[in-house]
Order: C-alpha cells, then sequence, then structure tokens
C-alpha cells in the first residue's frame, strides 16, 4: 500500500517541528532564570528593561568562557541612559582563578561595549551623551549544578538583603571611522552599605 505523500510532508513537519521546540526548551534551560529589575535606584519613577545574551568572553584568566549576562536598561532623559547587571553565570571549570570582582568588571566592560539596548553614540569629540553604570556593591555567589549540560556553574548576583550601589556617570562617544566607544569617567557615588553575608566590590574609575 502506498503511502500518501501529502500525509508524509505533515508527519515530517511535525516531527521537525517537535525536534526544534525540544531543542529550543533544552537551551533556555541551560542558564538559570534572570531575577527581576531594580526598584529602589533613582530616580524611582523611571521603570527599567530586562534582558540578556549569552557571549563568550574572558573574565580575566586568559581564556574566554561561555557567560550569561542578565542585565537592565532605561532612558532617564533625552540624554541619560543607565545599564545594570542582574546576574552572571558561567561554568564552574571556566577562569576558577579569577576574582568576583574581576568578572564584574570584564562583564561591564562588554556589557557597555556591546550596548544592547542600542543607547545613542554620538561622534567623537562630542560628549554630550553620557551612560550610567548602575553597579550593585553588594553581590552573593553559588554554584549550582547544571543538569543539562552535567556541570557546575557559577552564578553572581546582587545581594537582596543590601541595597546598595554605585552609581558611575560617564561621558560616550563612537568613532565615526570605526564605531569603537571612548568612556570617559565623570563621577562615581556610593550609595548604601553591606551586610556581613555579602561580598563588596570597588567601584570603577
Amino acid at each position: 500500500m502506498k503511502r500518501n505523500p501529502f500525509s508524509r510532508r505533515v508527519l515530517l513537519s511535525t516531527f521537525f517541528l517537535l525536534l526544534s521546540i525540544f531543542i529550543s526548551d533544552v537551551g533556555r534551560a541551560q542558564w538559570p532564570p534572570c531575577p527581576g529589575c531594580p526598584t529602589s535606584v533613582p530616580p524611582t519613577t523611571i521603570g527599567w528593561t530586562s534582558g540578556s545574551y549569552i557571549v563568550a568572553i574572558d573574565l580575566g584568566c586568559g581564556t574566554p568562557c561561555n557567560v550569561q549576562v542578565c542585565y537592565c536598561y532605561r532612558a532617564t532623559s533625552s540624554f541619560a541612559f543607565d545599564y545594570t547587571i542582574t546576574q552572571i553565570a558561567w561554568p564552574a571549570s571556566c577562569c576558577p582563578s579569577s576574582t568576583l570582582q574581576q568578572v564584574i568588571d570584564n562583564v561591564w566592560i562588554d556589557l557597555l561595549n556591546r550596548n544592547p539596548a542600542g543607547f545613542p553614540c554620538p561622534a567623537c569629540p562630542s560628549t554630550v551623551d553620557y551612560y550610567r553604570e548602575v553597579n550593585a556593591l553588594c553581590w552573593s555567589t553559588d554554584v549550582i549544578f547544571n543538569q543539562d549540560l552535567s556541570n557546575y556553574m557559577n552564578v553572581a548576583k546582587p545581594c537582596s538583603s543590601s541595597d546598595a550601589w554605585c552609581l558611575t556617570k560617564m561621558n560616550v562617544c563612537c568613532d565615526p571611522v570605526t564605531g569603537a566607544k571612548t568612556f570617559t569617567w565623570i563621577e562615581s557615588i556610593i550609595r548604601g552599605y553591606c551586610n556581613n553575608n555579602c561580598n563588596q566590590i570597588s567601584c570603577p574609575q
């Protein structure tokens, strides 16, 4: 008995659709869910939008690691723009010698240069626009077992028990030819303090 060609095509289409959904679910399950955005950083009347991406970057040991970066962003005026990191996750076997400060600093460099929110970057030497690095001062670190990848993963995120921030303002401009960003530090303001259960990091200068 001959099988209807149309039925064969329908079965194949259904199979590949289910396979793509399965692969997509596995891919999502490899990384922990991102936390919510902060609510206590002024101006508190302006909300945040969350985002995340996976990237291979050097966390301070000279070897690229696959890193999940969870972040939030917002525009506080027509020329002022905020970024904050809400969580960083990476395989525990990658860069085990790197300090938490090195990890956070290298992720900040990637986030600001990547500029996933697409904030304006005027041609240099303009210094009209500025970005603000809303960096949590107090961080917790955990090691979780990733069942999908059968390995252990480091997860670093701001401590929920400490409302402390380093607010770093910097001018930004882009090379009109290469597009490379130049950041010029303006000021860093420390707000709050850490409790004994959190790891305090330094403000960038």
